[in-house]
Protein backbone atom coordinates (compact mmCIF):
# COMPACT_ATOMS: atom_id res chain seq x y z
CA UNK A 1 0.00 0.00 0.00
CA UNK A 2 0.98 3.38 -0.53
CA UNK A 3 1.94 6.49 2.42
CA UNK A 4 -2.10 7.61 1.77
CA UNK A 5 -3.25 3.89 2.42
CA UNK A 6 -1.00 3.26 5.20
CA UNK A 7 -2.16 6.43 6.74
CA UNK A 8 -5.73 5.72 6.48
CA UNK A 9 -5.71 2.18 7.22
CA UNK A 10 -3.45 2.78 10.86
CA UNK A 11 -6.04 5.36 11.85
CA UNK A 12 -9.07 3.47 10.77
CA UNK A 13 -7.81 0.01 12.38
CA UNK A 14 -7.16 1.92 15.50
CA UNK A 15 -3.45 0.95 15.12
CA UNK A 16 -2.25 4.58 15.63
CA UNK A 17 -3.46 8.35 15.25
CA UNK A 18 -2.94 9.84 11.94
CA UNK A 19 -0.37 12.03 13.07
CA UNK A 20 1.76 9.51 14.32
CA UNK A 21 1.31 7.40 10.75
CA UNK A 22 2.45 10.36 9.16
CA UNK A 23 5.46 11.02 11.24
CA UNK A 24 6.19 7.20 10.68
CA UNK A 25 5.99 7.72 6.99
CA UNK A 26 8.07 10.71 7.11
CA UNK A 27 10.67 8.92 8.57
CA UNK A 28 10.68 5.54 7.21
CA UNK A 29 9.88 6.71 3.38
CA UNK A 30 9.85 3.99 1.06
CA UNK A 31 7.27 3.11 -1.87
CA UNK A 32 4.84 0.28 -0.39
CA UNK A 33 4.46 -0.40 3.18
CA UNK A 34 3.59 -3.79 5.07
CA UNK A 35 2.08 -5.06 8.07
CA UNK A 36 5.37 -5.23 9.44
CA UNK A 37 5.19 -1.00 9.20
CA UNK A 38 1.81 -1.26 10.96
CA UNK A 39 2.84 -3.28 13.86
CA UNK A 40 5.90 -1.07 13.66
CA UNK A 41 3.55 2.62 13.71
CA UNK A 42 1.28 -0.06 16.62
CA UNK A 43 4.12 -0.47 18.83
CA UNK A 44 5.36 3.41 19.03
CA UNK A 45 1.68 4.67 19.26
CA UNK A 46 1.53 2.68 23.16
CA UNK A 47 -1.80 1.89 22.02
CA UNK A 48 -1.51 -1.37 24.12
CA UNK A 49 -3.88 -2.51 26.24
CA UNK A 50 -2.75 -3.62 29.57
CA UNK A 51 0.55 -4.52 30.90
CA UNK A 52 3.03 -6.73 29.13
CA UNK A 53 4.57 -8.42 31.97
CA UNK A 54 2.84 -11.84 30.91
CA UNK A 55 0.98 -12.38 34.49
CA UNK A 56 4.16 -11.47 36.36
CA UNK A 57 3.82 -9.26 39.31
CA UNK A 58 6.16 -8.40 41.64
CA UNK A 59 6.10 -9.09 45.51
CA UNK A 60 7.68 -7.39 48.43
CA UNK A 61 10.79 -9.63 48.77
CA UNK A 62 11.50 -9.23 45.12
CA UNK A 63 10.40 -12.32 43.53
CA UNK A 64 7.46 -12.89 40.74
CA UNK A 65 4.58 -14.78 41.22
CA UNK A 66 2.64 -16.28 38.26
CA UNK A 67 -0.52 -14.74 38.74
CA UNK A 68 -1.49 -11.03 39.63
CA UNK A 69 -3.84 -10.28 43.05
CA UNK A 70 -6.11 -8.46 41.55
Amino acid sequence: MNSEEFIQTCSSMGYSSKKLAKKYVEKNQKDTYDMDDIINVHRKSGNFKGNHTCGLSSIPNGKTTAFQNA
